[in-house]
């Protein structure tokens, strides 16, 4: 379905709260999965990216989790841009009512 037909079908407003909802749902998810690393390491992805390898060697289970754990926290920093945008939009909105 195109972008056209969905903003016909619905107002911009349902649209942008349904977006936001599934990005805090993912945020959530990829927080979750960064406590993780935390708890299983004893330490934060910078410093786990610094130092993992050289304290548990390159096995498939270290670079594995490297990848899982860099794969959320650049999902978190993008969740956070896009919900930036959307109270940017927000406030526009409200304003322009």
């Amino acid at each position: 379905m195109k972008v056209e037909k969905l903003l016909e079908l619905f107002p911009e407003e349902v649209i942008v709260r349904a977006l936001e909802r599934e990005l805090l749902t993912k945020k959530a998810l990829y927080e979750k999965r960064d406590r993780e690393m935390r708890e299983k390491y004893g330490m934060d992805f910078e410093r786990a990216e610094r130092e993992l390898l050289n304290l548990k060697g390159h096995t498939w289970e270290v670079e594995r989790d490297l990848a899982e754990w860099e794969h959320a926290v650049e999902g978190i920093e993008s969740c956070n841009e896009l919900l930036k945008e959307i109270e940017k939009w927000k406030a526009s909105s409200v304003q322009s009512r």
